[in-house]
């Protein structure tokens, strides 16, 4: 018996050790794991489609994964087209209104001072942004290596959780160590919360742009292009709509000053106000609401799992923060429902 015992806790002590170890060495590519397998969960229904067509699951994993790519592609080469024809616009502007900030800022410091309230030193301030572009210009730069590993990693382990991820996902549940009702009810859960996220990613980005939008249109801004934006920045955790409208209000309140066009401040306090109080609060309404809703999971819990999931994880701690308190409500329930049968 003890004999028995040695073997049966000395293979789960050896089993966690190796879990650990296995999570360690995983862990720098964990954003590419749980995105592919949120992807391919998602794209799932197109790849079953084209397979109803095609029998092998090798092209079909290929062709799933073009029509996810283009769907993407086709967006951004019409934002890349735009921008490609006014940036040099946009640099030329930019370039002059520096220009005249740096001759006639003693007058445009009176000017604040006298508008607003506070003094501001507009040298100090030029060469502060100055600094920061140049810091986050770097930063992107050198990180292009490492963000084209994840994207080709991601793109990989798609492939093959497209082609095996069924069977895969069914071993899994298979070895854990509960009755096949519970397996069933854990994985209605996962796939449950699976769902939420995405789907609550997007309707959070669909949402925040279509007011953006309108914003755009009131103001005179390109609604088309900037909605755009706004919507694929809000797809982005920890990214969203702020900084999309953040450098149009700075933007057009540097011409307005400069200018001594009033009216274009005015629409700066107008996009800085809109986009903090209108744009920003819709993703702290829907979002915790579609995820409570597809979840049956408190409101407040769930803020608490994706800002803590944040915070602990990075930004992929959006999906595994609530994931993970949807495991640990499941696994409460499961235990309830062991003590008192009927609940589940």
């Amino acid at each position: 018996m003890r004999k028995k015992e040695y073997y049966k806790y000395g293979s789960l002590f050896v089993f966690i050790i190796v879990s650990a170890l296995t999570f360690f060495v995983l862990k720098p590519f964990l954003g590419p794991i749980i995105i592919s397998i949120l992807i391919a969960y998602v794209s799932y229904p197109i790849f079953k489609l084209i397979h109803k067509y095609i029998k092998n699951r090798n092209i079909v994993s290929v062709l799933t994964i073009l029509v996810i790519i283009l769907t993407l592609v086709i967006p951004l080469l019409f934002i890349v087209t735009y921008l490609g024809r006014e940036i040099p616009t946009l640099y030329v502007s930019t370039l002059s209104t520096i220009e005249k900030l740096e001759l006639n800022y003693i007058d445009l410091e009176i000017q604040i001072s006298e508008y607003f309230g506070f003094e501001v030193d507009i040298p100090k301030f030029i060469s502060m942004i100055t600094s920061k572009v140049l810091t986050i210009i770097q930063k992107f730069l050198t990180s292009i290596p490492e963000k084209f590993l994840h994207f080709t990693l991601t793109i990989f382990l798609l492939f093959f959780l497209l082609k095996d991820g069924e069977k895969f996902s069914k071993s899994v549940f298979n070895l854990l160590p509960f009755k096949k009702k519970y397996r069933d009810y854990l994985l209605q859960k996962v796939e449950g919360a699976s769902k939420a996220i995405i789907y609550g990613q997007i309707i959070t980005a669909f949402g925040q742009s279509i007011i953006a939008t309108i914003g755009f249109l009131l103001l005179g801004i390109d609604p088309i292009v900037f909605g755009l934006l706004t919507f694929f920045a809000c797809l982005i955790p920890y990214v969203g709509a702020p900084v999309i409208y953040i450098p149009i209000s700075a933007y057009l309140l540097l011409q307005g000053l400069t200018t001594s066009n009033y009216v274009l401040v005015i629409k700066a306090l107008g996009m800085f106000l809109y986009g903090l109080f209108v744009i920003s609060l819709v993703d702290n309404f829907i979002k915790p609401t579609v995820l409570s809703s597809r979840t049956d999971i408190h409101i407040g819990f769930m803020v608490l799992g994706v800002i803590g999931g944040i915070i602990f994880f990075g930004i992929i701690g959006f999906i595994l923060g609530p994931l993970i308190l949807v495991l640990f409500f499941s696994l409460l329930t499961i235990y309830e429902d062991m003590k008192n049968p009927g609940i589940i």
